[in-house]
């Protein structure tokens, strides 16, 4: 068996001599048969491709959004884990808060001499309990009483707000302050392992 390639198979001058041998209403079929067949040959897939190209590409486009989307939610999450973690590093454990003694140091510092102080625990709410310490001093300058407030709320080791003042002037001394305030901190219930 003798192998024959394409070429010898197809002779053209044989194939040209037949076509010109048609009529004109012949020749004018085979041109359009060609044409037809070049159209479904070689035009037809290429739209075919090009059309799914163009739809892939709208489909990456999209998915490159949903991605953006995704990395942009990525980075508020962090954000937000940052935040939370500054919170907890700020909450103690239940029992490890002792308010009074805080306070006590942090007039010393100020030079503001506490009358009284009583510490009180609040509800549990889930995972979490107020602290908080009801303090009165008296004779104090509002500068002493701004210092105070200061040390209380840029307190590092515990996170602490003061919720309610009231402060009046000292009866003895009309430029020296009485003051009643509420210090409020939360704790953890959650016991550590």
């Amino acid at each position: 068996m003798a192998k024959f390639s394409l070429k010898e198979k197809l002779n053209i001058d044989e194939i040209y001599s037949r076509f010109l041998g048609f009529n004109s209403q012949e020749r004018a079929m085979a041109i359009a048969g060609l044409v037809v067949a070049f159209l479904l040959i070689i035009v037809l897939p290429i739209s075919c491709a090009s059309s799914k190209l163009s739809k892939l590409e709208k489909q990456i486009r999209n998915h490159e959004g949903d991605v953006a989307k995704i990395i942009e939610k990525i980075q508020e999450y962090q954000v937000l884990e940052k935040k939370v973690n500054r919170l907890n590093e700020g909450i103690k454990p239940e029992g490890s808060v002792k308010l009074t003694a805080i306070m006590d140091n942090l007039s010393s510092k100020t030079g503001v001499t506490i009358d009284s102080q009583s510490e009180k625990t609040g509800p549990a709410d889930g995972n979490f309990k107020e602290q908080y310490v009801d303090v009165q001093v008296s004779k104090v300058t509002l500068s002493q009483l701004v210092e105070l407030f200061y040390s209380i709320e840029n307190y590092r080791e515990v996170k602490m707000k003061v919720t309610t003042l009231k402060i009046t002037p000292a009866w003895e001394d009309r430029k020296l302050l009485n003051a009643k305030f509420h210090i409020v901190t939360m704790v953890t219930t959650v016991k550590e392992s």
